[in-house]
């Protein structure tokens, strides 16, 4: 009887432990479910295209020469003639763009810079805003940062500026004809084309090509970065007020079929000596997002100027990854054990323009063609494959 007895205890028990174990492994056990809560809030995005609203994406699609959405507050606009036109010029300067740069680039990246597949942020200093060129190189990054002297600006009010809208849309063209023909913007030229009564700023330019890059244009937010204080990025600029402080700063949330949130961050300062001390705000942002890669494409030599010093000194300091061509870091600047790097295309010498800039040292690196691989696109100053060079570097010490 007491051996029945135990038997029965013992049954019991494992029956207990058994179903116990089963709801463990079905996901019933209460203390199972919390964490699997855990998990799936820790894998759910933080931040969606869907709560956003579709005007700024509409006002993008329509710079950029693009039909916006069905039942879109702009609808009508994109009905007129000079729209038309634009959508037409753009079309077909953006078809011969794709196929002679923006495709060569994509495919070269694929295999070249397999190393910064999982950097999230570019630092895109004398870039102005060449968003185009960043997002084609570096299309897995998270955060862009861009760096020119060109104002910011305000998007204009469609509904009520109707009767200029045809000029704007040519002040757009004008001020993208250099980039969308070589590749590059020309700053003098862009002194004039963003300072006009109509086209007063970078804004429309930026969202125009992450339009014309498959993005949807999510939120776009206004900043002071000149003030003492350090930025509050959650807190931007209310432009609806008279009296607001400078804008020196955009904030453009941006995304792709792939649904994750990107953010272009395009800031209007001076990187000189004379100014650069005054931007530790700057700074410290830019600080914040390493490990980055830095970009320089087309940026007039400045970095081989002594007045230029402090922002080349915070670029060999705080960068792990460096994609430029020669008009950016001199040779001598990363030709040390410091770095590792390769070589692609060809060197002559700078444009006339910059023909004072030649380097001696950069051009016997050419010399040894068993170093150096083919660059099949124009970057830089130079249009053509033919005379373009292109340096990926990596910071090793």
């Amino acid at each position: 009887m007491k051996k029945n007895k135990f038997l029965i205890l013992f049954i019991t028990m494992l029956m207990f432990v058994s179903t116990a174990c089963d709801k463990k492994s079905n996901g019933q056990n209460p203390e199972s479910d919390k964490d699997s809560v855990k998990n799936q809030a820790a894998q759910t995005p933080a931040d969606s295209p869907d709560k956003y609203g579709r005007d700024f994406n509409d006002l993008a699609r329509y710079f950029a020469g693009l039909p916006v959405e069905q039942g879109s507050k702009i609808d009508d606009l994109t009905a007129t003639g000079e729209w038309k036109n634009h959508s037409m010029v753009f079309n077909q300067k953006w078809d011969q763009l794709t196929k002679e740069r923006l495709v060569p680039i994509t495919n070269w990246q694929k295999d070249e810079l397999k190393k910064l597949e999982n950097i999230e942020t570019v630092f895109y200093p004398f870039g102005g805003p060449d968003f185009l060129f960043a997002s084609t190189f570096f299309p897995n990054a998270k955060n862009l940062i861009l760096i020119g002297l060109e104002p910011v600006g305000k998007l204009p009010d469609l509904n009520t500026a109707k009767k200029y809208l045809p000029t704007y849309l040519e002040n757009l063209q004008k001020a993208l004809n250099v980039l969308l023909t070589g590749g590059y913007f020309m700053t003098i030229e862009m002194e004039k084309d963003f300072k006009t009564d109509r086209l007063n700023g970078v804004v429309p330019v930026l969202m125009l090509f992450i339009a014309r890059t498959g993005h949807q244009v999510l939120a776009v937010d206004y900043y002071d970065t000149e003030g003492s204080n350090p930025v509050d990025w959650d807190k931007p600029v209310d432009i609806s007020q008279p009296n607001h402080s400078k804008l020196s700063a955009v904030r453009i949330k941006y995304a792709g079929s792939d649904k994750v949130v990107k953010t272009l961050t395009y800031i209007s300062t001076d990187l000189s000596d004379a100014a650069f001390p005054k931007s530790k705000t700057i700074q410290d942002f830019v600080k914040g997002k390493q490990p980055f890669v830095t970009f320089l494409k087309a940026a007039s030599y400045l970095l081989h100027r002594d007045s230029f010093s402090q922002i080349r000194d915070f670029i060999l300091t705080n960068t792990k990854y460096l994609v430029q061509d020669d008009s950016g870091l001199p040779h001598r600047f990363y030709n040390n054990e410091n770095w590792k790097y390769q070589l692609y295309g060809v060197y002559t010498a700078p444009i006339k323009l910059f023909e004072v800039r030649y380097q001696d040292d950069f051009r016997k690196e050419f010399l040894k063609p068993e170093n150096i691989k083919p660059l099949p696109f124009g970057y830089g100053y130079y249009w053509t494959d033919k005379r373009s060079n292109l340096l990926f570097a990596e910071k090793v010490k």
